[in-house]
């Protein structure tokens, strides 16, 4: 497979054929069109539109329109609009220059274009003012593949094969946009000398897809979006099909399908494929077979409320045929309804009603649309009750229309069992639900035909009030039931639900929508009835009665007693103060709580669970540090309640193993002692045997063994005896969360002669050998927040403990003999710590801002590694990086300095890397201020080919992380993973967030693009978080609205989810106008300022759409 679909990628697409809402192409020399529905092809008026040539059909906005080369205006371009009984000219009859092939039409905002070819060069023009202006002219293009247009979101896209000069002349896919009264190249591809054989687009909810077919294989890739001027690509799917015979592409709004049908060249079947998002690609069986002779067109497609339609040249009869793909392909209509000998065809449907345009040898037009036949009124007098049983509809019996029945349907398109019979269709016994429904039958040749079964069901399904639960269990059956609320309970609302959405209820006497809220019910102290009525279809009813009993209870929820398993509250208790703190050590895992209602009927609850008043609550686990517990108490009223808080505090595990003292019986140690000294010594005479040892812990939670045995602090243990030469004697620490320290005392037991000198009195002084600080760098503002640091001496038993504290520049930061460092002006200081003793000391760097500059804290390069071939060059993109989360382009920033180790193999300026004639390594050095960074880059023959990004998919809830890996695949086929060398980017990092590690991380509901590069080349993900990607659709009430100044229309928006349920998320959408002086909007409400036309953009996790506003006086 080719590699060509990337990052700033221009691809070639010649264009075949797009039957689509907003697009046409004219496809074949000599056309006749024909008009089609369900029912019969009957012929449109061809009056205005005799002597056409190469004719194709556009559906815009529910407009039928055609464009031709005009014979009886020397082959000039023509284009006209069907006013329902006749032609109507656009722009006047034969406006091109000269004679012209294969028209091409398209409507954006309002005004066609038309694209054909003239003398080997495409020409555009747009219908303007009542006349039609040339606004581009393609020389360079091949005449064999067709140029097409299309119209997407207010730009208009051309199409068509363009002859390139590589050696020997190529043909390329080229797609160019036009917006304004610009054209930019947005894809221009080619594969290996190769010629594009077809190519077509289509307009899949508002995304360009493009369909290119090559002499090996066919592939779709859609325009998914730009890197400032760069578009880049998605790949969509390939198939190893490839045909010079007609090939016809569409896309449906509804699924986010696209379809798209070639003539196999070997056999003359057609092969249609459906490509949908997240799914294989999945072929349907084929319509037939078509006219195969290269160069001509002789298919089309369009697609209508997700069901493809198909027009063809059927190989065996040389007339059309039209079909249509629901679970399998039928005919639409009459089947060969033209003469034979066509040898073109267009296809589109315009209110529902089908148009076709077919082609004969001889260069005539026809125009043929879809008659339907009435079908007999049907009629049933069953009901929703009668489903157990067989159902008859009846009918004044057409025997034709009986013979054509082809599917019998509830209201939710499923298929039913059923038999037909003269005059009567009978559904079979338990095929419908016992609920109403709409029986829909379909015949060949005729418009659909229903008839309702209603519904005689009266029944709710739930009853539910605001205030509590029913006495009684709900049952369907049951009708009575009762409730009983407290004084405090002023009205209360009842919200019933139809068993069967097609009854009506009404709450006493007032109308209420099945599942919603009835009105506020005011209640009296005593009993209060409720009636509710359910009326059926049919007229049944059935009536429930609710008696709500207000009686006097108590509202008392307070406490009269809290206390705790591990101890005292920190605060004497008292029924009104409803917060508490408790501290407890961190030995202590658990503990309960028994609360004490002041009112016996009243109920309380802990942490949720329901608890006996006077009775102690279930273990409640407690973490070290903070741990809340909920105390909920609930008068006998059920309605009011009162919250009562302990918050304990769980002391942490200490990790101090240290020893405060320790002593020897036999007496002093030669050393000093301190806790951080952990090796001691001692000398004794021969007549000392044995000694004790008595250590003292700092943490009155730590234990401690000599010599293996426990000893309890700051007690003697027992007697260790004494050799003659070294003992040595082990004290080990153990801190509550585990942690030791080791303490060691060797001790000498001098031999009876010679008599052993005394013994050196303890050291009294220990000298400083480092000085460290607790910061590397501080940054501080002007005039703002002080900083302290903290200087540590080693070891930290040095006698000595004094530092001093001075500035290099006091007039910058000044810093206090406690080392706290005020910040004074602009500009850098260092201040240093000297020790007192040995003058040991440590350094660190002050910057100071002014108040509000922004501080620099690091570079970041768009590429951090470089590999080119000798001679190549490469752009990278530098960042300055600011605390406050920002970054800066500063790639050209005249105070960058680039420096380089190997200037025979690189060199570097203004962002652009370029490679000597020597191969080999260098190191690029790129400083800005006081911040530098380093890339390395090679100069050698082997080159990054193309680089994967798995996985090739990804959805992630919020807070959910991933792991993204980048392996690059070099031009010596060799494979390396270059993961933590790439430079990660997020497109919306507010969804999610990648780190330099291709490390993943969901931050809110939405959709974002993640790119990696490397050496060059950049590789594409697209991430849905929070379920986005279920969003199928998002659609607008009214996108083109026009409106006075100070006038508002509100429009709504609504998002389509793949298990097609539906949402409005008017409310929740971000808004934004692209001009806020001509109108605004907010939570969808448009306000019109000032004369003028401007957008408005929707958003909504990832999806967006554009509404089209024109302000008026």
């Amino acid at each position: 497979m080719v590699s060509f679909y990337k990052k700033v990628m221009m691809v070639a697409l010649g264009m075949l054929l797009l039957i689509g809402s907003l697009s046409g192409h004219a496809l074949f020399a000599g056309s006749t069109a024909y008009a089609a529905s369900a029912g019969n092809w009957s012929q449109v008026s061809k009056a205005g539109i005799e002597g056409a040539q190469y004719a194709i059909l556009l559906n815009a906005n529910e407009t039928l329109y055609i464009a031709y080369s005009d014979s009886n205006q020397g082959g000039k371009a023509t284009v006209k609009k069907f006013n329902g009984t006749d032609w109507d000219s656009v722009g006047g009859e034969g406006f091109s220059e000269s004679q012209i092939r294969y028209p091409s039409l398209a409507v954006s905002n309002g005004e066609p274009y038309v694209a054909y070819i003239h003398n080997e060069s495409v020409v555009v023009k747009k219908h303007e003012g009542g006349s039609w202006k040339t606004v581009g002219t393609e020389t360079d293009a091949s005449n064999d593949v067709l140029p097409s247009l299309i119209g997407i979101n207010g730009k208009i896209y051309l199409a068509y094969a363009r002859k390139v000069k590589v050696g020997m002349v190529s043909v390329n896919a080229t797609v160019k946009e036009f917006q304004g009264n610009d054209w930019k190249l947005v894809l221009n591809a080619s594969n290996s000398g190769k010629a594009i054989a077809n190519i077509a687009l289509a307009n899949q909810n508002g995304k360009l897809h493009v369909a290119n077919v090559w002499p090996n294989f066919t592939q779709v890739v859609s325009l998914n979006g730009t890197d400032g001027s760069n578009p880049w690509w998605n790949f969509e799917e390939d198939y190893s099909i490839s045909s010079r015979n007609a090939i016809a592409f569409t896309a449906s709004d509804y699924n986010d399908s696209t379809y798209i049908a070639i003539v196999d060249q070997n056999d003359k079947s057609i092969v249609v494929n459906r490509d949908t998002p997240g799914k294989k690609s999945s072929p349907l069986s084929s319509p037939g077979t078509s006219e195969n002779v290269e160069g001509t067109h002789a298919l089309s497609m369009t697609v209508k409320d997700d069901i493809p339609y198909v027009a063809y040249i059927d190989s065996n009869s040389g007339k059309v045929a039209v079909k249509k793909y629901i679970g399998q392909w039928e005919t639409v209509g009459n089947e060969a309804f033209t003469p034979s000998g066509v040898n073109a065809v267009s296809l589109t449907i315009v209110d529902d009603i089908p148009y076709v345009v077919a082609t004969d040898s001889s260069g005539d037009s026809t125009v043929y649309k879809m008659v339907s036949t009435p079908p007999p009124v049907l009629s049933t007098t069953a009901t929703s009750s009668d489903v157990a049983n067989a159902i008859d509809i009846t009918f004044a019996d057409d025997p034709t229309w009986r013979q054509n029945i082809t599917a019998v349907k509830d209201e939710m398109n499923k298929q039913l069992a059923y038999t037909a019979a003269p005059g009567k269709i009978t559904i079979q016994a338990n095929e419908l639900t016992a609920v109403g429904h709409t029986i829909t039958v379909s015949a060949t040749g005729y418009v659909d035909t229903s008839v309702k079964i209603v519904s005689n069901n009266a029944d709710l399904s739930s009853i539910s009030l605001n205030s509590g639960a029913l006495n009684e269990t709900f049952e369907s059956a049951k009708t009575d039931y009762t409730q009983n609320v407290g004084q405090s309970v002023t009205n209360l609302t009842v919200t019933p639900t139809a068993a069967d959405s097609k009854s009506t209820i009404t709450v006493n006497g007032s109308p209420v929508s099945s599942g919603q809220a009835s009105g506020a019910i005011s209640l009296q102290m005593g009993s209060n009835p409720i009636t509710i009525i359910v009326t059926a279809q049919t007229g049944a009813t059935k009536t429930y009665n609710i008696q709500v009993n207000k009686i006097l209870v108590s509202t008392n929820a307070n406490l009269s007693g809290l206390t705790v398993s591990s101890g005292s509250l920190n605060e004497a208790f008292d029924p009104d103060t409803t917060s508490y703190t408790h501290d407890v050590g961190s030995g202590t895992t658990s503990l309960k709580v028994t609360p004490t209602t002041a009112d016996s009927k009243s109920t309380v609850t802990v942490n949720g669970t329901a608890v006996a008043s006077g009775q102690e609550s279930a273990e409640i686990s407690l973490t070290t540090g903070s741990n809340m517990i909920t105390i909920i108490v609930t008068a006998e009223d059920g309605m009011v309640t009162k919250t009562y808080t302990v918050q304990v505090s769980k002391a942490s595990t200490s990790t101090n193993a240290d020893l405060s003292n320790v002593t020897l019986s036999s007496g002093p140690f030669h050393e000093a002692f301190h806790p951080a000294k952990t090796n001691y010594t001692q000398r004794v005479g021969n007549s000392t045997e044995s000694l004790t040892v008595t250590p003292t812990v700092a943490d009155s939670k730590a234990t401690v063994t000599v010599n293996g045995s426990l000893v309890k602090s700051g007690e003697a243990s027992a007697a260790i005896s004494l050799k003659t030469g070294t003992n040595e004697i082990t004290i080990v620490v153990t801190a509550e969360d585990g942690t030791t320290k080791t303490y060691t005392i060797v001790v000498t037991r001098q031999s009876v002669t010679p008599p052993p000198p005394p013994p050196p009195p303890p050291p009294s002084y220990y000298p400083v050998t480092d000085v460290s600080l607790d910061q590397e760098e501080l940054y501080l503002t002007e005039g703002g927040e002080t900083a302290e640091l903290r200087a540590t001496i080693t070891p930290a038993y040095a006698t000595n403990q004094s530092v001093k504290w001075s500035s290099s520049d006091s007039e910058v930061a000044s810093v206090d003999d406690q080392g706290v460092v005020t910040p004074l002006a602009p500009g850098k200081a260092t201040i240093t710590v000297t020790t007192v003793d040995q003058g040991k000391t440590a350094t660190i760097r002050v910057k100071v801002a002014q108040e509000g500059e922004k501080r620099l804290v690091g570079l970041r390069v768009s590429d951090k590694n470089i590999l080119l071939k000798p001679g190549k060059s490469s752009s990278i993109k530098l960042y300055a990086m600011y605390a406050d989360g920002t970054k800066e382009d500063i790639t050209k920033n005249k105070d960058v300095r680039y420096e380089t180790s190997e200037e025979e193999v690189a060199t570097a300026t203004k962002g652009v890397i370029k490679a000597g004639k020597k191969k080999g390594e260098a190191t690029i050095t790129i400083s800005y201020q006081d911040e530098e960074l380093t890339i390395p880059v090679v100069v050698s023959d082997v080159y990054v080919s193309k680089l994967k990004l798995t996985p090739s998919s990804l959805s992630l809830e919020v807070d959910e992380e991933e792991q993204l890996t980048l392996v690059a695949t070099l031009s010596d086929r060799k494979t390396e993973d270059v993961t933590e060398q790439a430079f990660w980017d997020s497109s919306e990092p507010e969804v999610a967030t990648v780190n330099e590690d291709g490390e993943i991380i969901g931050i809110a509901p939405g959709v974002t693009v993640i790119s990696a590069k490397y050496a060059g080349k950049t590789s594409k993900l697209t991430v849905y978080v929070g379920g986005a990607e279920l969003i199928r659709q998002l659609s607008i009430s009214n996108r083109s609205v026009t409106l006075a100044e100070g006038e508002e229309e509100e429009v709504t928006a609504t998002v389509y989810y793949r298990d097609q349920s539906k949402k409005d998320i008017t409310d929740d959408a971000v808004w934004s106008s692209e001009d806020e002086e001509i109108a605004t909007v907010e939570n969808g409400v448009i306000t019109g300022h000032a004369k003028g036309t401007t957008k408005l953009k929707v958003k909504y996790q990832g999806k967006s759409m554009t509404v089209f506003v024109k302000v008026t006086k």
